[in-house]
């Protein structure tokens, strides 16, 4: 991983929400939302007010929390290794929300699998509703045939790789829908 890269991914793991887990456990739990902390949290000396200096602990003690997630050994540094190992637990976590949300979502027995037929079934569809086979022959199909010839066909290939590689989203008619 380059300096750049190492560096980009500590701020990344170390900042915001990201790791508002305790260091034992990251990977059985959920990282919570970004949710503003409770005001009795921010008010360290229950004075019912919050100073700059209580912020500036609560803000501490937050990074403090989650650096030592991260710093797994406690020799109060973070190696790439360790940020590597924090970003895979992260992963892992959105994985597993996301296939708990594909089952919730098309299990239509309700057994908690996904049956090939589960899936054929939705297969044809997008999540728009539509036919997902017709909404793409309709994107490519530029002479209006209701059919691909070969150079459409290319054409439509060519398009997705681009906007693959970064290209632009959308060209043409597209684009002036605005």
């Amino acid at each position: 991983m380059t300096k750049f890269g190492t560096h980009y991914l500590a701020i990344a793991l170390l900042g915001g929400a990201s790791l508002t887990l305790a260091a034992g456990d990251l990977a059985a739990k959920e990282p919570r939302a970004q949710v503003a902390p409770a005001f009795e949290e921010l008010d360290a000396d229950a004075d019912g007010s919050v100073t700059a200096a209580e912020l500036e602990a609560f803000g501490a003690a937050r990074w403090a929390a989650r650096f030592a997630a991260i710093d797994t050994d406690g020799n109060g540094a973070v190696s790439a290794e360790e940020l590597a190992a924090a970003a895979d637990k992260r992963a892992a976590v959105r994985s597993a929300r996301h296939a708990a949300r594909m089952i919730e979502r098309l299990d239509a027995d309700g057994d908690g699998a996904l049956s090939l037929a589960e899936l054929a079934e939705r297969g044809g569809s997008d999540r728009r509703g539509g036919d997902r086979a017709e909404r793409l022959l309709s994107r490519a199909d530029t002479d209006g045939s209701g059919a691909l010839s070969e150079a459409e066909y290319s054409a439509a290939l060519d398009k997705m790789k681009a906007r693959r590689d970064g290209g632009p989203r959308h060209k043409g008619p597209r684009a002036d829908r605005g």
